[in-house]
């Protein structure tokens, strides 16, 4: 290259580096923390509380199994890492071990004379944290786009993929805290649930009672759990409305029928009609796996006596529109690849086939987006 090439080089670039500077629009620029200012959190998923909840479902769904197919003393529980069983003798152990590979397949078992012990194996403990941090990392998602934020960076890091960065560009320090509540005060509103629901708990003595829920909102820090006078509901609006959601969670997360699920979240939308309770069903089915979201949507406009009900159209509408927008981009994904293996695998499939039309009974523009994303046919009506 001459030197003249290389002055007209330099000039070039200057001029398109000054157009780039006069002409490109800032605010279309995007800034990081450093430039723009914001709030940047990590938060750490517990990966151990999943493990330690799939031991206690597992002893609970084993024990009733067990006793239905002629165990009647079967006895379960858990002791550190192990679900250890009582009450099967010896000679009817091949028939305990189909029950256990069909209820606990992501265990190992040891027998002795009159009992077993069960171990997650390490594949299966694997699955459980990766599904823990998903969750966590869909519901932070959720929350943050709850509030607003314009550009959020929500990632998953660490060696297990169990912590998550959430970097929040242009929030001023204003509106820090008030993100930080959004982020961490459902886990604490959880705690009150659970301590206020245990004051309430009607087996055991009403003294005994309030004094084992006080007694563990102290021991949590817990403050205002002293029991309301007659005229007062025991929880506030927003703590029924979140813990009504958790129980059908609770349903959805120990697999119960979808067609049983459907007739709950109907129940519960009649008796609370109102758009804050609606978004609060969307969110809870966007926080499960998406088959459980489709195969629930697909039971839902229906009831028992097999007549639509009178709310569901509405209520699929906004399901709709939510599933289409960008901020629950991640949904849509999971459900359009869910869908993709249905087809692959039987492209008759039922709840493909239903799932498609009823999101053309509510949005035709919907069913053709989505029926091309998925590379099914779209239904005909």
């Amino acid at each position: 290259m001459t030197k003249r090439s290389l002055w007209r080089l330099i000039v070039t670039l200057l001029i398109c580096g000054a157009c780039a500077y006069f002409f490109i629009p800032l605010s279309q620029v995007r800034l990081g923390l450093d430039l723009k200012g914001g709030v940047h959190f990590e938060l750490e998923v517990q990966g151990h509380e999943a493990l330690e909840a799939d031991l206690r479902d597992t002893r609970d769904r084993l024990q009733d199994r067990l006793r239905e197919k002629g165990f009647p003393d079967a006895v379960l529980k858990v002791e550190g890492d192990l679900v250890k069983g009582e009450g099967v003798p010896e000679d009817q152990r091949p028939e305990a071990e189909k029950v256990i590979q069909q209820v606990a397949g992501g265990y190992d078992a040891s027998f002795t004379k009159t009992g077993f012990a069960l171990a997650q194996k390490a594949f299966y403990q694997k699955a459980l944290k990766d599904d823990a941090n998903k969750r966590a990392l869909q519901i932070i998602e959720n929350r943050v786009n709850q509030f607003g934020v314009a550009e959020p960076e929500i990632t998953a890091t660490g060696a297990e993929g169990n912590r998550i960065v959430v970097e929040l560009p242009g929030v001023g320090d204003a509106e820090r805290e008030r993100i930080k509540g959004l982020l961490t005060t459902p886990g604490r509103l959880e705690q009150r649930l659970v301590a206020k629901a245990i004051m309430n708990y009607d087996r055991i003595p009403k003294a005994n009672a309030q004094a084992l829920g006080k007694a563990l909102g102290a021991e949590l820090g817990l403050t205002g759990l002293e029991e309301k006078s007659p005229g007062q509901s025991a929880l506030s609006p927003e703590e029924e409305r979140q813990l009504a959601w958790a129980k059908i969670q609770e349903l959805i997360t120990k697999r119960t029928d979808a067609a049983a699920v459907a007739s709950v979240i109907r129940d519960r939308l009649h008796a609370k009609y109102d758009a804050d309770e609606i978004r609060q069903s969307w969110i809870t089915l966007t926080e499960v796996d998406p088959m459980s979201l489709i195969r629930i949507c697909c039971q839902l406009p229906f009831r028992a006596d097999g007549k639509t009900d009178p709310i569901a159209q509405t209520v699929m509408e906004t399901y709709v529109t939510r599933l289409m927008h960008e901020k629950y981009a991640g949904t849509y994904h999971k459900v359009v690849n869910s869908l993709r293996t249905m087809f692959h695998a039987k492209p008759d499939s039922p709840t493909l086939l239903n799932f498609a039309a009823l999101v053309k009974w509510v949005s035709p523009e919907a069913a053709t987006k989505l029926c091309a994303d998925v590379g099914m046919p779209e239904p005909s009506q």
